[in-house]
């Protein structure tokens, strides 16, 4: 499964994260959140739930599972999981960050899986952006995971 990884800096091991991608695949605002949770720490890695078959088959795959709870998705979620605790560098604990609609994966999971999860709306088109809420969110979401993951 093709997937983007960012790595901290420093010395390990660390916790993982697996970024949950939106809907349309790995992007640069994946990548960018990927980064962003790698600077706090974790290695991050967004593995594309949508590679098989054309972008669009994938993407009702992705929302049928969603909507069973079970699933394709899911198991690629813990596969992904899974090949970040084995990871040189991961400490072997791991979580799940969701965004737009990856983010009901993130809360489903959170009722029957290990590890902390956290789901979130990351953006919706034109719906407007506030950078102190962004920004307030974010260190939100890194304290949760700072509690979880590196106690």
């Amino acid at each position: 499964m093709p997937g983007y990884l960012s790595r901290p800096d420093g010395r390990g091991p660390c916790p993982g994260i697996a970024v949950l991608h939106d809907g349309f695949g790995i992007d640069q605002a994946v990548r960018q959140q990927a980064d962003w949770l790698a600077g706090a720490g974790y290695l991050a890695l967004s593995a594309d739930l949508s590679f098989c078959g054309r972008p669009a088959a994938g993407l009702l795959r992705m929302f049928g599972d969603l909507r069973a709870g079970r699933g394709q998705t899911f198991g690629q979620i813990d596969a992904a999981r899974a090949w970040l605790a084995g990871q040189p560098g991961c400490d072997g604990r791991t979580g799940v960050i969701g965004f737009c609609a990856t983010g009901g994966f993130a809360l489903l999971l959170a009722a029957g899986q290990p590890g902390p999860v956290v789901g979130m709306l990351a953006r919706v088109a034109h719906a407007g952006y506030h950078e102190a809420s962004a920004r307030d969110a974010r260190r939100r979401m890194i304290a949760f995971f700072d509690a979880h993951l590196k106690t």
